[in-house]
């Protein structure tokens, strides 16, 4: 067992507080090392011994410790060991074949972050096309084509119309011929006039003059 002292390694074993540790993690300010041997304790109540381990903790990165050789482990360091390895549990920051320093590969990041928000906001964003609505001839048979129902206006006209045919005071063969053909008509309850069957939306219809 020789004492090493400088950077420490990744995944190499040491010595430190009395006790065994994987190496997790290394980089400019800070090694992660994780606790391979244990501490026995003893239960308050019931008096029976047991075996903690603690949590990984970070020491000096060029740290003047002891190597451990893995065959120096007892049997349960090993399984712990090994466990630790396979669980993947150590950090993954430790700096690339490159020796960038943790601060310059975050710079790195940062400058690619801004760089690709920076080509999507440039990217022209596709419009959206409106689809136009559908136009259907005024329901005054004006011969006019709207959105709706009338052309601005015209409901008033139609209403007008038809009102004075169910008063008797005109003729269904004196409404234009788009409007005379459209319905089928009826006498009106007081048998005064006419009105149409179903009203322009096609539903029954009772007359405006009996609203």
């Amino acid at each position: 067992m020789a004492k090493m002292e400088g950077r420490l390694e990744v995944n190499s074993l040491i010595r430190h507080d009395g006790r065994v540790w994987l190496v997790g993690m290394v980089n400019d300010s800070r090694a992660r090392i994780h606790p391979i041997s244990g501490l026995s304790s003893a239960s308050p109540v019931s008096g029976k011994s047991f075996t903690t381990f603690g949590s990984a903790i970070d020491i000096a990165p060029n740290a003047y410790v002891p190597l451990v050789d893995e065959a120096e482990l007892s049997d349960i360091e090993r399984v712990r060991f090994n466990r630790i390895k396979q669980e993947g549990q150590m950090a993954v920051a430790a700096p690339p074949v490159s020796g960038k320093s943790l601060k310059e590969q975050n710079a790195e990041r940062r400058a690619k972050l801004a760089e690709s928000k920076a080509a999507k906001a440039a990217e022209p964003k596709a419009a959206k096309v409106k689809e136009p609505k559908a136009q259907n001839p005024c329901k005054c048979g004006c011969g006019a084509v709207t959105g709706g129902h009338f052309f601005p206006g015209h409901d008033a006209r139609f209403k007008g119309w038809l009102l004075a045919v169910e008063r008797g005071q005109k003729k269904v063969e004196e409404l234009p011929e788009a409007v005379r053909t459209a319905y089928k008509w009826k006498k009106t309850p007081d048998g005064k006039g006419f009105m149409p069957t179903l009203n322009y939306k096609g539903e029954p219809h009772a007359g405006y003059g009996q609203a």
